[in-house]
């Protein structure tokens, strides 16, 4: 009987997120870092602040574990990282879509003025950017349950305000 071996896949190392204190940087790895694999542990160079695999043994802030890594990157030659991501400058996001429906999230996106749309289905988010338009990677499937409708909070006005009257949700 053949064996099939399956090996790192993008985020696939990664099973839960608790408490959801991280972020997902774009980061420059230093060059001669070699190919590495979706979830290598990653130290940060004190002088330069490019990334490299953690490296016990070292004193130059690698020997210090810094972050995973997400996908696979080649840093043999030269340094490797998304020099002009949107991240960087605070105008793309990564959602989860695990609580969002991906189409209705798409369209209101667009609606408020995102250009830039990267699907990542087997990671279960998606990417909005302020970048040029285009777009990239494959849809979401369709859910066999469809989300329910979001219905927009009721407004409460000034002269129904509980606060403005002096009593409180309590009373």
């Amino acid at each position: 009987m053949t064996t099939l071996v399956k090996g790192p896949t993008t985020g696939g190392f990664l099973v839960w997120e608790v408490l959801r204190d991280y972020t997902r940087e774009t980061v420059t790895l230093a060059s001669g870092a070699g190919k590495l694999t979706p979830g290598t542990v990653l130290g940060r160079i004190t002088s330069g602040g490019k990334y490299t695999v953690l490296t016990p043994g070292a004193s130059n802030g690698s020997q210090n574990a810094a972050g995973l890594l997400w996908g696979a990157a080649d840093a043999t030659d030269a340094d490797g990282g998304a020099a002009r991501s949107k991240h960087l400058d605070g105008t793309a996001f990564d959602i989860a879509m695990s609580n969002h429906d991906p189409v209705a999230f798409e369209q209101a996106a667009r609606a408020v003025g995102f250009l830039g749309f990267g699907f990542y289905p087997r990671s279960g988010f998606i990417h909005i950017d302020l970048g040029p338009a285009r777009t990239w990677g494959g849809r979401f499937p369709v859910r066999a349950t469809a989300f329910a409708e979001e219905t927009p909070p009721v407004r409460e006005t000034l002269a129904d305000s509980r606060t403005m009257k002096g009593s409180s949700a309590a009373d």
